[in-house]
């Protein structure tokens, strides 16, 4: 029996997401930015978009764990001429912008 992605069709793996500490998304998009690393921030919360928070009318602290994904999620590049080197620089980066408050 086939998995589901299967079924379903295939991942076209046009973007690259993931998960920044919470409250630190912002902080690694500036120093991906400033490497000149372009980034971007393609999946926000629905519920927390204007039209959509409008028209449900939820209360604040509605969708705890959908606003945190919303808030943590980030784009890396993803596209055919990627190189090694250029996806090591990316992930350099990366750590480089997460050691900036880790405690020592």
């Amino acid at each position: 029996m086939p998995g589901l992605l299967e079924r379903r069709g295939r991942s076209s793996h046009h973007l690259f997401t993931v998960n920044a500490p919470l409250g630190r998304r912002d902080e690694l998009l500036a120093a991906l930015g400033a490497a000149g690393i372009g980034t971007g921030v393609h999946y926000r919360s629905l519920h927390t978009l204007t039209y959509l928070r409008q028209l449900l009318d939820l209360p604040e602290g509605s969708l705890p764990v959908a606003t945190e994904i919303g808030e943590r999620t980030l784009s890396l590049p993803l596209y055919p001429a990627l190189t090694e080197e250029e996806q090591d620089r990316v992930v350099d980066v990366v750590a480089a912008g997460l050691r900036l408050r880790q405690p020592a």
